[in-house]
């Protein structure tokens, strides 16, 4: 299995994570679960100063966060290497879980504020990802992009609604 500091917290998002993924049909190997651990942990560490995510509990963020971002993967067509982008990203969320799910998937997350890109280099580098990229730019002011609309075969953006 894998080390994890905070037992107690541990143990409860990785299970409602595992249960919430099981129900959308996915199971996942230790190493990726570990992987899964790894970006809660920097998320939780980084909440503290960055405002990452208005939710608090295990559950709320294992549930509208990972695993909704999972259910992500019902918009991606068969073919498992196709290109998405992630609009106003924040967190990672949908691209970083998706990207841990399917790791053939080439992955462009769109983020303009500095400190959530600062966060979204660093969790890409500790999860040790390839094919995945960071965009610090905002889609409404950033018109080259229509240039590149070709690029990427899917677009998605996770609601913000509970998010900050």
């Amino acid at each position: 299995m894998f080390h994890v500091e905070h037992q107690e917290n541990t143990d409860k998002f990785l299970e409602f994570f595992v249960e919430g993924a099981k129900n959308l049909g996915f199971s996942f190997q230790d190493n990726i679960l570990a992987k899964f651990h790894l970006y809660y942990e920097e998320l939780s560490f980084w909440n503290r100063s960055v405002n990452l995510t208005g939710l608090q509990t295990e559950k709320e963020q294992a549930v509208l966060l990972f695993v909704d971002s999972l259910a992500g993967s019902l918009a991606l067509p068969e073919n498992p290497s196709v290109s998405i982008i992630d609009i106003g990203t924040g967190g990672g969320f949908p691209g970083i879980p998706l990207k841990l799910a399917f790791p053939s998937l080439q992955v462009t997350l769109m983020e303009p504020r500095a400190n959530k890109t600062a966060f979204l280099h660093t969790v890409i580098g500790k999860l040790e990802l390839s094919g995945i990229s960071v965009l610090p730019k905002r889609l409404e002011s950033d018109h080259s992009l229509l240039d590149e609309e070709g690029k990427w075969d899917v677009a998605m953006s996770k609601e913000q609604s509970r998010e900050s």
